[in-house]
C-alpha cells in the first residue's frame, strides 16, 4: 500500500514538473492526456490484478536473482578491464611497453580484488638479437617488477604481470 501511495505521489510531481517545463501550450493538452492515462493506471493497479502483467514460468527466487546478477556483472567488469587498461596504457605511454590486455576480477559486491596485464614490447629495442638471453630476462624482469609495484600502487590492489614477446 505504501509503494502504491508513493508511486501516485512521485508520479504526480513527476508529471507537474513535466509539464510546467513544456515550451508549447499546444502540447500541454496532449501531454496532460498521455500522464492522465498514465495516472489512471498508476491509480488501478491494485484492483487490476496480476492478469494484466506478463505471465511467467515460475522459477526458482535463486535463478531469478542469478539471471539478473550475471549479465550486470559481466558488463562492469568489462567497463573496469576498458578503464583501467586505458589508465595503465597512460601511465607507460613512452616507455616501449603496450598494454595487450587486462583482465579485472570483481568481488560479488565489485570491488576490484586484482587485476591481471599482459604487456608485450612495443618496440624492437626489447628484442636483443644477442645470445646473451639471461641479461634480457634480467631486464624484462626489472621491468615486470617496477610496472607491478606502480600499477599495485595506482589501482590499490594486487596485479598479476605477463611478458609476452
Amino acid at each position: 500500500m505504501k509503494e502504491w501511495i508513493g508511486s501516485i505521489i512521485v508520479f504526480a510531481i513527476f508529471a507537474g514538473i513535466f509539464e510546467a517545463v513544456l515550451p508549447q501550450e499546444g502540447m500541454k493538452k496532449y501531454v496532460r492526456l498521455i500522464l492522465g492515462a498514465f495516472l489512471i493506471v498508476i491509480v488501478l493497479e491494485p484492483w487490476m490484478g496480476d492478469g494484466w502483467e506478463a505471465a511467467l514460468p515460475p522459477a526458482d527466487q535463486a535463478e531469478v536473482e542469478e539471471a539478473e546478477v550475471v549479465p550486470v556483472m559481466e558488463a562492469v567488469t568489462e567497463q573496469y578491464d576498458y578503464y583501467i587498461a586505458q589508465a595503465l596504457r597512460d601511465s607507460v605511454e613512452g616507455e616501449g611497453v603496450y598494454i595487450e590486455e587486462v583482465n579485472c576480477i570483481l568481488s560479488e559486491e565489485g570491488r576490484l580484488q586484482s587485476v591481471s596485464v599482459v604487456c608485450v614490447p612495443e618496440s624492437e629495442d626489447w628484442v636483443v638479437l644477442s645470445l646473451d638471453l639471461g641479461q634480457q630476462r634480467e631486464e624484462i624482469d626489472r621491468k615486470i617488477g617496477e610496472l607491478k609495484e606502480r600499477f599495485e600502487k595506482m589501482l590499490k590492489t594486487d596485479v598479476v604481470i605477463e611478458w609476452r614477446t
